[in-house]
């Protein structure tokens, strides 16, 4: 079986544009979908081809945003809260990470740029963490 290239899209859950479902609950759409993480990866696209869509969310109010992605890490750490892929788009997500911390080594990471292929984050709230490219 080979990879094909279709894009598998996922989306946060919303009360008017799910509404037409049987058995759906309006509620299911309201509180903001959380992924957190400490010592390794919250989320780890090892295959590419995805869209992850928060749906709603604009500015700098965090809690606006549909999908919320937050990292609190020991000191040391050395994997990247998110690790994509080639070919994937990242739109209407709270990016939080850890922040700074003075007493540790400054290696805290965000999005892992290894694959640097088609990746687009858009439309999205990042906060308190650092890029990092591999040598």
């Amino acid at each position: 079986m080979s990879l094909g290239t279709n894009i598998i899209t996922i989306r946060k859950a919303n009360a008017k544009q799910d509404s037409e479902v049987a058995g759906w609950i309006s509620s299911y759409g309201t509180p903001q979908a959380v992924f957190s993480g400490g010592s390794s990866n919250v989320w780890n696209f090892t295959q590419g081809y995805y869209l992850i869509n928060g749906v709603t969310g604009s500015g700098d109010n965090g809690s606006s945003y549909g999908i919320k992605v937050t990292y609190s890490s020991a000191c040391n750490t050395y994997n990247p809260m998110v690790t994509i892929n080639s070919h994937v788009r990242l739109t209407k997500i709270w990016l939080k990470g850890a922040g700074y911390k003075a007493d540790c080594d400054p290696d805290y990471r965000g999005i892992s740029d290894k694959y640097r292929s088609n990746v687009l984050v858009d439309h999205s709230l990042v906060q308190d963490f650092i890029s990092y490219t591999r040598p």
